[in-house]
């Protein structure tokens, strides 16, 4: 059953173009035909960015460049077929793993990075809003503000609770039977901690400035560097409303700003990008990572993330 839920989220963006691309009657074969230097362009600015915010993630881990960018690329492949932080998550703590020999370290590392993600996305739809605000968006308003909200009211109990265990957290771990895992919880708080600990402001401007370079390749499009700077900070917080490989959202976005046939070739570049993150998965097999899931969703015995 779980197998052919990851199949579904699989073909779920694929299906979605089908869809798209039969509602405007354009062959998405033909668009690639006509565009290829697109998915070109998108790709080369993808890597650009991921290569930018693995300098960052080299600051958060203290582990080499080619390691981190390694696990950057091979989680966002994997984001593409498992949902949420067990796609781009727990895949970079996976990849870390190796190195660090200890995957509550590594999964503390990948969450904080995954915590000034989000915000610096936030950040960057937020900052161009005024220039194309209108009413529809206001949906992406509420996603950009509960994120940034949500995460920093997360992140910073975690940081300021780093050595204990609070009320809330005591009620709650007694109440799942997870009390004998205390230790390791706290740990793993310490970890999230010493990784972002007076480098905040900087990791924050890293991955804004990686972001603003990624859309760039909206600006080979549209010609206008606030328009597409605003295109890429509403694409990726639609990217941060849980649904895979952003299917359907991601055509609902991009279709307020651009042409039908722009829509396909950017969401066809979007899949072949993030895919191309297999290439450097190594030996960090699906099953592995399967493995992984189970590990952290099941383990009660005091072992979880040894």
């Amino acid at each position: 059953m779980k197998s052919l839920k990851n199949v579904v989220y699989g073909l779920l963006p694929i299906i979605v173009i089908a869809v798209y691309s039969a509602i405007y009657k354009i062959d998405p074969l033909r668009v690639i035909q006509q565009k290829p230097f697109l998915i070109l362009m998108f790709l080369g600015f993808y890597l650009l960015q991921n290569m930018i915010d693995a300098i960052r993630d080299k600051l958060i881990t203290n582990l080499p460049y080619w390691t981190v960018l390694k696990a950057r690329l091979t989680g966002n492949a994997y984001g593409l077929i498992l949902p949420g932080w067990m796609g781009q998550e727990l895949t970079r703590a996976l990849s870390y793993n190796p190195k660090l020999k200890n995957l509550k370290k590594g999964l503390g590392f990948s969450i904080a990075e995954g915590f000034i993600d989000t915000v610096a996305i936030c950040l960057l739809y937020l900052v161009f809003l005024p220039f194309y605000f209108s009413s529809i968006q206001l949906i992406f308003i509420l996603v950009a503000l509960g994120n940034i909200l949500g995460w920093g009211i997360g992140i910073s109990f975690i940081y300021h609770t780093h050595d204990r265990i609070g009320k809330i957290e005591d009620y709650i771990m007694n109440s799942l039977r997870l009390d004998s895992l205390t230790l390791n919880y706290m740990e793993f708080k310490s970890y999230i901690r010493s990784g972002i600990k007076d480098k905040f402001p900087l990791l924050l401007i890293i991955s804004f400035a990686s972001f603003w370079v990624q859309g760039l390749y909206f600006y080979v499009i549209t010609h206008n560097v606030i328009l597409s700077s605003f295109i890429m900070g509403i694409y990726m917080v639609g990217a941060l409303i849980p649904i895979p490989s952003e299917a359907g959202v991601g055509e609902l976005i991009l279709s307020l700003l651009l042409s039908p046939q722009n829509v396909i070739i950017t969401r066809i570049s979007y899949l072949i990008s993030n895919a191309s993150g297999f290439l450097f998965s190594g030996d960090l097999s699906f099953k592995e990572v399967k493995n992984g899931i189970t590990l952290i969703s099941k383990e009660r015995n005091g072992k979880l993330l040894d």
